[in-house]
């Protein structure tokens, strides 16, 4: 049980859920054609929020190590003055 928590912690677990669920409720149900559209839509817009964060995130990285950076670079300089 520990290994299938483990599977479903995170950021995807969720997704994954959400996509076993829509395959599950297609498969059964005879208007499942319309649930599948709409969890496609759904996974489409989950990739895109993720990318854009994806992208946020390593552009604030990229400042906070060139702050990092800047800042021991001060140090040293008053270290040696």
């Amino acid at each position: 049980m520990a290994l299938l928590d483990d599977a479903l912690s995170g950021l995807g677990g969720g997704l994954l859920v959400g996509i076993a669920a829509a395959t599950v409720v297609s498969g059964v149900l005879p208007i499942g054609s319309g649930l599948r559209e709409v969890a496609k839509t759904l996974v489409k817009g989950y990739l895109a929020v993720a990318d854009g964060v994806t992208a946020v995130v390593g552009e604030v990285s990229g400042q906070v190590s060139s702050a990092v950076a800047e800042a021991r670079t001060q140090i040293a300089s008053l270290a040696d003055g």
